[in-house]
């Protein structure tokens, strides 16, 4: 356990680790995240004076436990008895627990370990919902006296929800330690000095043995790794060496709550959930962490696989590739397929755009042949008044590939038509139907309905704009737009999630594929990289579009991980490898294990 962990024991109580200890060690100090009341219980989200008692009635300024009116002897004959009860039954062990207040030191030393981390205290706990309270929420009482003044008790003062980012400026001055005492007298936050007879939160420590507590897994990742600044990082070059560890990053700009993620060569985010491998991405902005699909376990229970043992099968994306929507992981269905002009040159008339009346489209600035500026054509050798009209929007050699629009429609509007979720993807329609209603169902209770993000935003229309180029593709935004921006800022439509209160609630089940930006989070980008957890040797889809008519090849593409690790597009008709990602719950709990291959966390 390392200092500033978050646990739980076995009762549900919710605790901070107060100091390292060893594999050896049988016993370890936590201090409540909550206050307890005026009957000894633990009380989450207490507010108010009901929680608040003296130091000491008698105005000693002395820990004794023995005195009825002191603090020590409250927690020792009202409090122990109840938490004894509740780790360990009625009567309970009576030499494997105690029961304290927390020191001057600890406070300072769990601070400075989420400070020392990169780790905020509240985007970690208060925003996300892993309690209500951080270290400095409550003002509580400490166990030692203050040494300049014998007569008072250390204590902490509440700090206001505004000043959360402060709290660390009371250790340190332009980067000079304070001294300790210094500290302690004069401080804006932190611990500071209170007569016994002031009322402050009774907030307790318990030395309990090992097995009677919980490993939290998301504080695992954090505690276990130390957390780096990713403005450090290059999201354009590969992680080697361009970053290696557990990085934090904010997923929608202005929001407090940071994104922890794994990036580079990483030996210990491994996990085995619902008897398979898994490698740890992220965590979500609500707490959640997602898993990508590893393979199964060896029969010793180690994770080592590599290759195709690390994905489901290889199959298409979708059925076809010869419209806009095929980039879809839902789509509109097939309506407007594309057309091709073999060889162009018979002379058609093309206009630099229409006017529609009466239900008839009109060619405007007509001439001979299609080019950049003229996109339109009624593929007449005049110009004509018609009730449907052709748009290029690809020139690859001499072939121009055109939608024919009719109604009134534009290239836009048939477009967003296009882009819309009434039919699954074949790739959606394999996840779903045939892998997880047949092997994931008994676990559905534990993941998180997070939102997998097929962000169909346009980064550069190409040739599907009037004036755009004819010989450059539809360019969807993916890494584009920046980090994390396709979680941000996806259009609602493209958030998949099973409930439509947090997305577009058209998933069947909570799961779904990586996205392009968490492939260059974890250290892929448009070069070869086989030094990154995410290589297997293996080319596998993410869920992400990456364009129409790129390149030379008609078709739609997606982007992919490919056997040299590298994240590129590839056409949706080919088969690639399936790597499933699901999301556990925030408070995901582990049972075991380090993170390594030969010894994965064991979520149950």
């Amino acid at each position: 356990f390392r200092v500033g962990q978050y646990v739980e024991t076995v009762d549900g109580n919710k605790w901070w680790v107060t100091k390292d200890t060893g594999a050896a060690e049988d016993l370890v100090s936590l201090v409540s995240i909550y206050p307890i009341d005026a009957n000894g219980n633990i009380t989450a989200y207490a507010h108010g004076n009901e929680y608040k008692r003296a130091f000491d009635t008698a105005g000693s300024a002395d820990y004794n436990k023995f005195s009825s009116t002191n603090v020590g002897y409250f927690l020792e004959n009202t409090f122990l008895p109840k938490i004894r009860s509740s780790l360990y039954g009625s009567g309970g062990d009576t030499t494997q627990l105690s029961t304290r207040l927390l020191t001057s030191e600890e406070f300072t030393n769990i601070e400075k370990s989420w400070y020392n981390n990169y780790i905020d205290d509240v985007s970690l706990f208060y925003n996300r919902g892993y309690t209500q309270a951080s270290m400095s929420y409550y003002s509580r009482w400490l166990m030692d006296k203050n040494d300049l003044h014998k007569d008072e008790i250390n204590c902490t003062d509440a700090v206001p929800l505004s000043g959360y980012k402060n709290l660390y400026l009371s250790i340190t001055n332009e980067g000079q330690e304070i001294p300790w005492d210094y500290r302690l007298s004069t401080a804006a936050y932190g611990p500071n000095v209170c007569l016994p007879s002031d009322k402050r939160a009774v907030i307790p420590v318990i030395i309990v043995k090992k097995s009677a507590v919980k490993k939290n897994l998301a504080s695992e990742i954090l505690m276990s790794n130390g957390v780096q600044d990713s403005a450090t990082l290059d999201f354009s070059r590969n992680a080697k060496p361009n970053g290696n560890g557990v990085y934090h990053i904010n997923e929608t700009p202005g929001v407090k709550s940071s994104v922890y993620f794994y990036r580079g060569n990483i030996k210990n985010n491994n996990v085995i959930f619902a008897n398979y491998c898994w490698k740890i991405v992220r965590t979500t902005f609500s707490g959640g962490i997602k898993l990508i699909y590893n393979g199964t376990k060896s029969s010793s229970g180690t994770c080592n696989n590599t290759g195709t043992a690390t994905q489901l099968t290889s199959i298409a994306f979708n059925t076809t590739h010869d419209e806009a929507a095929d980039v879809g992981y839902m789509y509109s269905g097939s309506v407007y397929k594309y057309n091709v002009l073999k060889s162009y040159g018979n002379g058609h008339y093309a206009g630099t755009g229409y006017t529609y009346s009466n239900n008839k489209y009109t060619l405007k600035s007509t001439k001979v042949g299609a080019d950049n500026t003229h996109h339109y054509t009624q593929h007449l050798k005049s110009s004509s008044t018609t009730t449907t009209v052709g748009f290029y929007f690809r020139k690859i050699n001499n072939d121009y590939y055109y939608l024919n629009l009719s109604g009134g429609k534009t290239p836009k509007t048939v477009l967003n038509e296009m882009f819309n979720n009434s039919t699954n993807s074949l790739i959606k329609n394999y996840i779903e139907n045939t892998w997880y209603a047949s092997k994931m169902t008994a676990y559905t209770s534990k993941l998180e309905d997070a939102q997998y993000i097929a962000d169909r935003n346009v980064y550069d229309y190409g040739g599907w704009d009037d004036d755009g180029d004819l010989e450059t593709g539809l360019v969807f935004c993916g890494m584009r737009c920046g980090v994390l921006t396709s979680t941000s800022k996806a259009r609602a439509i493209d958030k998949f999630t099973v409930s439509t209160s947090k997305g577009n609630g058209k998933l069947k089940y909570p799961v779904g594929l990586l996205t392009v930006d968490e492939a260059y989070l974890a250290g892929g980008n448009s070069s070869d990289n086989s030094n990154y957890y995410l290589y297997t040797g293996q080319t596998y889809w993410t869920m992400s579009p990456s364009d129409i008519m790129v390149d030379e090849h008609a078709g739609t593409g997606v982007w992919i991980v490919n056997n040299y690790g590298r994240v590129t597009g590839d056409g949706v008709e080919h088969s690639n490898g399936i790597r499933p990602v699901i999301t556990l719950k925030i408070g995901t709990i582990y049972t075991s294990g380090n993170g390594t291959a030969s010894s994965p966390y064991i979520v149950t």
